[in-house]
């Protein structure tokens, strides 16, 4: 009856190991779908991440808001995704800020109906970075905060980067209506993106 036994458990681990193993190698967005907030934070904290394991680690926040608003942008799905983890990328230090603590990707100031929290930040002012003190919008959590940036782009002066073709051209114009005041914001973004897609 032990031997039985035995026999069971291992058929069963072996299957398990086996669906585990399908999974990677196959289908590796399914297994970073899962990914909840807190254990994206506890990856970030733990090791230093490449532009494509950011992308692959965000998979759920950003498709989830992607897949809700792409009808209203002329870009593809795909260009979306990767315009905004190359934004997140950015905005974050490669998941690095501070304001990663209040679900805060991309870099949103405080807005009426949100809590907020300060945080010292680099601002260009006539061309000149300096740290700031500001006020940072507070989400509930990742898909909150990617949803809430798609929200902002319903703001007339972005009208223009919903006509925007490709990633490319998303970039730009978001840059172009003011998104940040760094004047190379729109050529940090290509070079994440670029990075991205190299590796």
């Amino acid at each position: 009856m032990r031997k039985i036994n035995n026999l069971v458990i291992l058929v069963i681990a072996g299957i398990v190991a086996t669906s585990i193993a399908i999974l990677f190698i196959e289908e590796p967005d399914k297994i970073k779908h899962q990914y909840s907030d807190w254990q994206i934070k506890k990856t970030a904290h733990e090791k230093t991440l490449t532009k494509k394991q950011i992308y692959l680690l965000l998979h759920r926040p950003v498709t989830i808001s992607v897949n809700r608003y792409y009808k209203d942008f002329n870009c593809s799905k795909e260009d979306l995704k990767l315009s905004l983890v190359a934004l997140i990328c950015l905005e974050t230090g490669n998941l690095q800020s501070k304001t990663m603590q209040i679900n805060n990707l991309i870099g949103m100031k405080a807005v009426e109906d949100r809590p907020s929290f300060t945080f010292m930040t680099n601002e260009f002012i006539n061309g000149e970075m300096n740290i700031y003190k500001q006020n940072f919008a507070s989400f509930y959590s990742f898909e909150d905060c990617t949803n809430n940036f798609f929200k902002l782009l319903t703001k007339e002066r972005y009208n223009n980067v919903h006509k925007a073709k490709n990633y490319k051209e998303f970039v730009k114009k978001l840059a172009k209506a003011g998104y940040a005041t760094d004047p190379d914001y729109a050529e940090k973004v290509l070079r994440i993106i670029k990075n991205i897609k190299n590796n």
